[in-house]
């Protein structure tokens, strides 16, 4: 199975994070919350459905950027 951790890490390096597309949201959200469990340096990012485009964007934030 691939992993997609280089995703969580790349919106570590950008202010408020990274939009990401995919052709499935949800499931890239669930593999990316089961990746980084044990992972402290990504306990502040959030993986968020995009509000403009929640069939083809995931949200990688910073839980500050609300």
């Amino acid at each position: 199975m691939a992993s997609y951790l280089y995703l969580a890490y790349e919106a570590l390096r950008h202010q408020i994070g990274l939009v990401v597309p995919t052709s499935d949201p949800q499931r890239l959200r669930t593999l990316l919350y089961r990746e980084r469990e044990g992972i402290p340096e990504l306990a502040n990012l959030e993986f968020r459905l995009s509000p403009r485009d929640p069939e083809h964007e995931l949200w990688i934030t910073h839980k500050a950027a609300k």
